[in-house]
């Protein structure tokens, strides 16, 4: 081989070798053979290069550096870049309703995602940058305390649960809402499976709120089986939104304690504080309250009773042994004591005597209701006899029977009073019978003065059951200002009482206070109040042995109903005697017992 053509083998062969290293064309050796052609055509045509592959485009989107919000976004993401980008902007506008310092990780991801993403999805730049705007505003503003308390769960400094499972579900069930970050909800449910083998992890997203809500859904359940699920709802919310010491509002745990009641379950009672913004969604599902919102109705009976109408009827269909089941709060000295209790059905005069803290809404009034068609009926024959000349006088005693009988319900009832005074025109010549007899009554000068006083507007004043004048005879008919009830009528007695007026002008009480009278007049006023004292007394002891606030057995609740319709008389009958006496006064002395009364408390009986 001539010095030429070995030396074009060797350059030939070198840059073939060296090619094959950086993986280039051997450039030199195309050369040489292009000048040495001729010469050299048999000495490198043996073995020929191999073909050239170009060179990949660099790849600039794996040179951009990912934050750690776009690796928690996207990075288990497996596609296209094109895609990745359409799902990163998923994330970047779910953080919209992100707050304060958790819109830090929503800032810098929606920046990540605008130095990858404009030339693939150019049709969501605009979106992109307005939340940004909106990230960048909120990250300055106060931090909430929810971002604090992820931070150290991220740490794995989670107390006794080594998976941090459980309190990753209490932070996500009380900040997931109120931080509004679906990426940290991501972010900690992968730092949790991590760390769980044995399952997969989904922390549920539904806030206290929400909970609640289901608890409150719960209070319609029918039945013990029924009832059994709601209790799930409960123990759910107790242990992801309560921490230990915390108590529930009155509304929840009057939802609660109603749930595990009609559930059958051992209820103890439950620390509560006052209702807050939360509570008036709660008690629109509690049906039937009691009057003071204090209690709900559980059941009637063993039926499950959701309405008024409904508890009614249930209870009057309960049997010997029936209980009606309540769940009521308590004051105590810094917040509320929620109980279950239950009271022996009884007829409806009977049990809104015993139980009137127990009463719905309009319970005493379809109480007094079944007992309006009875004065109805007693009013109108009352009516037809004093229609009649001939029995105009019998009319007038069958009306004051009525208030004597009826006196503290007709006291207290206007829709009574107002029936009442709609027929004043049928009594006008019954009254003016009792005025002739009052005229015409015969007794000392101080009893026939004080009767005068009296009568000037308390037609019954004085006046016996058969329609007789007694000097001193009194009942709740007496306490009714007839010249206001009755207007006609009484100015038809009036008239018909002159001459006693008349008569009796000169001996009219002294306008002082009498000392004996006082005295009296005292013991009287502290009967009143000590009767209406015995038997709150008496109606909160039954309501405690009710609710197991205290021992009690048969017996002793027997005792307890004793006492309790006893104060009443006394405290009744003590009332009618004083306001008699303070009627009988004039002057000073008038408002001189009027006061005595105010301060006794001495107050017309509100069963």
């Amino acid at each position: 081989m001539s010095g030429l053509a070995q030396l074009a083998t060797s350059i030939c062969t070198t840059g073939a070798l060296a090619a094959r290293l950086v993986k280039r064309p051997a450039r030199c050796a195309t050369s040489i053979l292009l000048f040495f052609s001729s010469a050299l055509g048999a000495g490198c045509g043996t073995e020929p290069p191999k073909p050239v592959v170009p060179l990949a485009p660099a790849d600039e989107w794996a040179d951009l550096p990912k934050s750690s919000q776009w690796l928690h976004a996207v990075g288990d993401f497996s596609g296209p870049h094109k895609e990745e980008c359409a799902e990163a902007t998923k994330w970047v506008v779910g953080e919209s309703e992100c707050q304060a310092s958790a819109c830090e990780d929503a800032k810098e991801l929606a920046k990540d995602w605008l130095s990858r993403c404009p030339k693939l999805v150019p049709g969501d730049v605009d979106k992109v940058k307005e939340v940004l705007v909106k990230y960048e505003e909120r990250a300055g503003k106060q931090d909430v305390p929810c971002k604090a308390q992820l931070t150290p769960l991220l740490e794995g400094k989670c107390g006794e649960d080594r998976t941090c499972e459980g309190p990753a579900q209490k932070w996500v069930t009380r900040c997931a809402e109120p931080m509004g970050s679906p990426l940290a909800v991501h972010r900690l449910a992968v730092f949790v499976q991590r760390r769980v083998k044995d399952h997969d992890v989904e922390l549920d997203t539904r806030g206290c709120g929400e909970l609640r809500g289901e608890i409150t859904a719960g209070l319609g359940c029918s039945d013990k089986f029924k009832c059994e699920d709601a209790v799930a709802k409960i123990d759910v919310y107790r242990s992801r939104c309560e921490d230990e010491g915390d108590r529930p509002t009155v509304a929840l745990a009057l939802a609660e304690m109603t749930i595990l009641a009609a559930a059958e379950r051992k209820v103890e009672p439950l620390l509560a504080m006052a209702d807050d913004d939360t509570s008036a969604a709660i008690r629109a599902k509690l049906s039937p309250l009691v009057a003071d919102g204090a209690g709900v109705v559980v059941s009637a009976c063993g039926t499950r009773v959701s309405s008024f109408d409904g508890y009614l009827a249930a209870r009057k269909e309960c049997e010997a042994g029936g209980m009606i089941v309540f769940a009521r709060a308590f004051k105590l000295s810094g917040g509320y004591e929620v109980r279950i209790g239950q009271v022996a059905p009884a007829e409806p005069t009977t049990f809104v005597a015993r139980y009137p803290s127990l009463l719905l809404a309009g319970e005493r009034e379809i109480a007094d209701k079944e007992r309006s068609a009875a004065f109805t009926a007693d009013l109108a024959a009352a009516e037809k006899l004093a229609a009649d000349p001939k029995t105009a006088l019998d009319g007038a005693r069958k009306l004051g029977d009525l208030l004597r009988s009826r006196g503290r319900e007709i006291f207290r009832t206007e829709a009574m009073r107002a029936a009442i005074t709609a027929k004043d025109a049928a009594f006008v010549a019954g009254f003016k019978e009792i005025g002739k007899a009052k005229a015409a009554a015969k007794g000392a000068k101080k009893e026939l003065a004080s009767i005068a006083v009296r009568g000037d507007r308390h037609a019954f004043a004085d006046m016996d059951a058969d329609g007789s004048v007694r000097f001193g005879a009194a009942s709740w008919a007496t306490l009714f200002d007839t010249a206001t009830l009755l207007p006609q009528s009484h100015a038809a007695y009036l008239t018909a009482l002159k001459p006693l007026l008349k008569k009796t002008a000169k001996d009219r009480p002294s306008e002082d206070v009498d000392a004996d009278e006082a005295r009296a007049f005292g013991t009287l006023a502290d009967d009143c109040q000590t009767g209406a004292v015995n038997a709150k007394n008496a109606e909160r002891a039954l309501l405690e042995c009710a609710f197991g606030q205290r021992t009690c057995d048969a017996p002793q609740i027997a005792g307890f109903e004793k006492a309790l319709e006893s104060s009443r008389g006394s405290a009744e009958t003590a009332f009618v005697a004083t306001s008699i006496f303070q009627m009988s006064a004039v002057g000073k002395a008038n408002e001189f017992y009027k006061k005595i009364m105010v301060t006794a408390q001495c107050e017309p009986p509100p069963w």
